[in-house]
């Protein structure tokens, strides 16, 4: 039996908890960046706005042509890229990798943000790009609850 919407009750506000995934928000991205020029100038620009004091200068800026490609789960021997972007920058003149590390709930793996790195230099010294940047992606509230334990990415937003 379907119970009418006044017997239907919804838990406190506490245990509410989102359906959603990290890995959605990998899909999400990956459509993002592969259907929208403007959603890479939008994160670039969000991310210039949160980087990292290890980041000392700006983010490469796009080609007015980007070629941006985005893959989903790049998995190495030194760990998984939830999201790559690669995309081409006549500011720096070369390939621009993005490797994105999107979080909701889970916890960071040990080094993960310095995998995130080498997997990065890993690329440039095989000439898969010539520039990188790591970038957290996460909701505000998971920020603040971890303060403090988050690793050092390039950007955080």
């Amino acid at each position: 039996m379907i119970p009418a919407p006044n017997e239907i009750t919804s838990p406190p506000v506490a245990s509410r908890r989102s359906p959603v995934q990290e890995h959605h928000i990998d899909f999400l991205l990956e459509e993002e960046f592969a259907a929208s020029p403007e959603f890479l100038t939008f994160i670039l620009n969000a991310a210039s706005k949160n980087r990292g004091e290890s980041w000392e200068t700006g983010l490469p800026a796009p080609s007015s042509e980007p070629n941006c490609s985005s893959i989903r789960s790049v998995t190495t021997d030194q760990g998984e890229t939830d999201v790559l972007v690669i995309y081409q920058s006549t500011e720096v003149f070369g390939r621009v990798a993005i490797l994105i590390e999107d979080k909701i709930r889970a916890g960071f793996q040990p080094n993960q943000a310095e995998r995130y790195r080498m997997r990065g230099e890993k690329g440039k010294s095989s000439q898969l790009w010539d520039h990188f940047w790591t970038c957290l992606i996460a909701p505000e509230r998971y920020a603040t609850h971890n303060e403090g334990l988050t690793p050092e990415f390039h950007s955080k937003h």
